[in-house]
């Protein structure tokens, strides 16, 4: 595995792991003042938003280490 693929695949991988553990708690551990708000954080929907994104990142992490890993063997 080449220095890029390592790179790339803790990135991805520890960036979606981060956010979506962030969001998790923005939205089931955090209340918000306002009673008719479906936010619990103003942040919550850039947490969102950042782990969506970074999910096609991580999948195409985890593709191209298939070729070494996978396929090779």
């Amino acid at each position: 595995m080449s220095l890029f693929e390592k790179i790339l695949l803790n990135l991805a991988t520890g960036l979606a792991a981060l956010s979506g553990f962030v969001y998790l708690v923005m939205k089931y551990f955090m209340t918000s003042d306002d009673p008719f708000s479906v936010l619990h954080h103003p942040w919550q929907p850039y947490a969102l938003a950042l782990h969506v994104l970074v999910g096609p990142a991580a999948v195409f992490a985890l593709g191209l280490i298939t070729r070494g890993h996978i396929l090779d063997r």
